[in-house]
């Protein structure tokens, strides 16, 4: 297997072309997808002819999600029946508005002057509740970020290799595919790839 090696990219492939095809797809990709700063170290084994293509990508700590109540006041109006939401920060506001639409449903929320939400809520909603309301999450830039990075490894992925397994540890996202049935032994291939992570994160290659 031939290796190419970037800053955080290393492709191994059965030919030297296609580990350079694949590397420049791979850095190309990440940089679309805004991936280039926040990926450490990604694998990708491409072996035409088993047919088999793996993957690995590690990424920085993730941030922890925002709630409702770290970036909104939220507020019970007795005399109008209605749920009163302010929003702080203003660049989480439509992701406060789609997700309280979500909750309550679209006729329920008004959106009436910047950056202030007004719900009808179920009726008996108490203080208690509001509680509960301010921990409900907003938005989560985990679930986000591993959209993206799988986003990545499916545009390297070559084309028909469409039977595919996932795995997920902590920051590293795994990936193994093929035209057909995955064989057992190519599992062992997906678990030792977190070490080539390991290698290819301590290695500094030329810039991209």
């Amino acid at each position: 297997m031939y290796e190419h090696m970037g800053k955080r990219i290393l492709v191994r492939a059965s030919e030297k072309e296609a580990a350079e095809l694949y590397y420049d797809i791979a850095r190309h990709a990440a940089t679309d997808l805004g991936l280039a700063r926040t990926i450490t170290a990604a694998v990708f084994h491409l072996d035409i002819e088993a047919p088999l293509y793996a993957a690995a990508v590690r990424t920085r700590p993730m941030l922890r999600p925002v709630t409702l109540g770290k970036v909104s006041h939220l507020e019970l109006d007795d005399e109008e029946g209605t749920l009163k939401v302010s929003v702080a920060v203003e660049r989480y506001f439509p992701d406060v508005i789609r997700t309280l639409q979500d909750v309550f449903g679209e006729d329920r929320v008004r959106h009436e002057e910047r950056l202030k939400i007004t719900v009808e809520p179920p009726e008996g909603m108490s203080s208690e509740h509001l509680e509960k309301l301010e921990e409900l999450v907003v938005h989560d830039p985990r679930k986000k970020l591993a959209h993206r990075v799988y986003d990545l490894i499916e545009r390297v992925r070559p084309e028909g290799f469409r039977v595919a397994r996932y795995a997920r540890f902590d920051r590293d996202f795994l990936y193994l595919a093929s035209e057909g049935v995955l064989k057992d032994e190519w599992t062992d291939l997906l678990f030792e790839l977190p070490g080539d992570l390991d290698r290819v994160g301590e290695r500094r290659g030329p810039s991209e």
